[in-house]
Parts: structure tokens; sequence; C-alpha cells
């Protein structure tokens, strides 16, 4: 007699791709309703410091004598540090060295945008939803990640001499009862469907282990439908 139960490697694979799935879906509900609101809140407070001159992005981040920028100092006074997205948008606005034609031009429109930069929370309300919806998402697929190996912890296929058994074939099935066997996916993924008067029955070797010591069994009992070889 042969049982197949729950695979333990593969339960372990997909719990713990689903505790991913939430720890994301946990960390996307901090960031968007924790973490870059606190952002945003920072740029609001030192926006009348930014903008009580009129610097090029390179003034901003360029680093003094005593080893701070004119944007980590204004943060600075109000006891707190330069977003990180914001120095990175900074550092965008930086006018390109290989610029040679219309220079003046191209440094007074990124003059501008630095301006326009210091106007604007750091992580817009489009930022803030995306995080929203990233959560639902991956919370949604950890659940069901989670789910699916929990669903089959007591799904049981057991075979024996009188036949098939146990309540993953439905109850009793008797070898001679089986019509037919897929075999077209056991060569590459250890799956076979048999047709019974049940229905089809799917047997997955690498969610169960045990199935394949029961396709033995099954094919010692009807080897008219050994097909395996021309899969």
């Amino acid at each position: 007699m042969h049982t197949a139960k729950l695979n333990r490697e593969y339960a372990l694979r997909m719990g713990a791709v689903g505790l991913l799935m939430l720890a994301v879906c946990g960390w996307s509900i901090y960031d968007g309703h924790v973490a870059w609101p606190r952002e945003n809140a920072k740029l609001e407070a030192a926006r009348p410091l930014l903008t009580a001159t009129n610097r090029t992005a390179e003034a901003w981040l360029e680093t003094g004598e005593n080893g701070s920028s004119p944007l980590q100092a204004a943060f600075s006074e109000l006891g707190t540090t330069p977003p990180k997205k914001l120095v990175r948008k900074l550092g965008q606005l930086q006018l390109p060295a290989r610029v040679t034609e219309h220079r003046e031009e191209t440094r007074a429109r990124l003059e501008q945008q630095v301006v326009e930069l210091f106007g604007h929370p750091v992580y817009d309300e489009h930022d803030l939803k995306s995080q929203d919806y990233q959560a639902i998402a991956t919370g949604i697929a950890g659940l069901v990640l989670l789910f699916i190996p929990f669903s089959k912890r007591s799904r049981r296929y057991i075979s024996d001499e009188d036949g098939l058994h146990g309540n993953g074939f439905g109850g009793d099935i008797a070898y001679s009862e089986i019509k037919a066997i897929d075999w077209r996916l056991w060569q590459k993924k250890g799956i076979i469907d048999l047709e019974t008067p049940k229905g089809r029955i799917r047997l997955d070797a690498w969610h169960f282990a045990g199935i394949k010591e029961i396709v033995a069994d099954i094919v010692a009992k009807r080897p008219e439908l050994n097909h395996e070889k021309n899969a």
C-alpha cells in the first residue's frame, strides 16, 4: 500500500513566497501611509527656507568646507535630513557638462525646474495610491499562496491491491474503473490525469509526495494504459 500526501518542500516554498508577498504588502502600506507622507511633511516644513533663495541644483548639492551642502543645512535647521528622493531629483536637474549649445537657456530652464520641484510634494497622490494598489495585489497573492497548500494538507491518495482510495480520489476506485490516463504532462511536470467514473482526477507528483509510487501501482495493475514512453 502506498499513500501520497502534501509534499513538504512544495508547501514550504509556497509558504515562503506567500509570506514574502505579505511582507511586501505590509511595506507598501507603511510607505504609502507613514514613510512617504512623513517625507512630504519634511519638505513642506523646509519649503520656506528652500524657496527663500534661488540656487541651481549644483549649488544646492555642493558640499562646503563644513562638509554640508546648502540642502542639508536647510533641513538641518529643522532637525532633520533631506528626503532621499528629493536629492535624487535634484541630481537629475544638474546641468550636463556635454551641453554646449544654448547652455544659458538650459541652465535657466533647469533652475525653474528646481523651483517647481520644491513647490510639489516629494511623493504625489499617484505615488501614494500606487502603494495602496501594490498592497492589495501582494496581499491577495500572499493569502492565496498560503491558502493553496493549507487547503491540501489533509488530502490523501492511497493505492493497494484492491484499488485507489482516499479523499484525493473522492472515495474508492477500482483499477478496472480507470478508463484512460493522460500522460502528456508526466515527463516534464510529473502530472497525469485519470479518466474515472468520478470524473477527471489529476495526480501531481510535485504537490503530493508519493504520487510516483501510486502511478507505478496503477501501471502494474493496468499495463495496457502505460503510454508514458509515448507521452
